[in-house]
């Protein structure tokens, strides 16, 4: 049975969260306990409404952005676009492909879309990734409506025209938001004095 938590607007001793505090549509409510290994885990509520006991670090590193909804809902969009382009997908078969509950990520071919969403976030939130110093260093950030949803950047960007398009930030100071994002190939990004480095 799920942990049920109730909300605590204090700050719990010896940890740098605080109740209240927002990471992706994780709100943290309360500290729970440590695991065997010593990580503080909290009792965190979802956007969606279900509370649940995740340890502290993959939290604020990032690597868990809900209670598992947003993976869901990924994996959905991701069945969707294998269905919609691939024949096998279609057929469906014995690794998965073509159904929307499969694992994404793993055997199944990433979309084009679902690349760059991983990519833009990545260079924006993690230190180690290549591109960190370019655009994370810097304060560029990615819009809470799209870091926590691929579907909604899916439903702002739309498909990429073509393979030759990446997405392209209008003001190179600025975010990846919805205002200043278009898909553009390279030699129109060139053009406005600007190399595209996004994928």
């Amino acid at each position: 049975m799920q942990r049920r938590c109730e909300a605590s607007m204090t700050r719990s001793q010896n940890s740098t969260l605080f109740a209240g505090q927002r990471f992706a549509r994780l709100i943290a409510i309360e500290r729970v306990d440590r695991d065997s290994r010593g990580n503080a885990r909290w009792c965190f509520k979802c956007d969606c409404g279900n509370e649940k006991v995740i340890r502290v670090s993959v939290v604020k590193n990032g690597s868990t952005q809900s209670c598992g909804c947003l993976h869901r809902e990924i994996s959905r969009e991701l069945g969707r676009t294998l269905t919609s382009r691939s024949p096998d997908a279609k057929r469906g078969n014995q690794k998965g492909e073509g159904n929307a509950a499969y694992k994404h990520g793993e055997s199944l071919p990433r979309s084009p879309e679902y690349t760059c969403w991983l990519g833009m976030i990545g260079r924006c939130t993690r230190p180690s990734d290549s591109s960190w110093k370019k655009y994370g260093a810097r304060g560029i950030k990615v819009c809470d409506r799209w870091r926590i949803s691929f579907a909604n950047f899916l439903a702002d960007m739309g498909r990429k025209p073509s393979p030759q398009h990446s997405i392209d930030r209008i003001n190179q100071q600025g975010d990846y938001e919805r205002w200043n994002c278009r898909w553009a190939t390279r030699k129109r990004a060139t053009a406005k004095s600007a190399p595209i480095l996004e994928r």
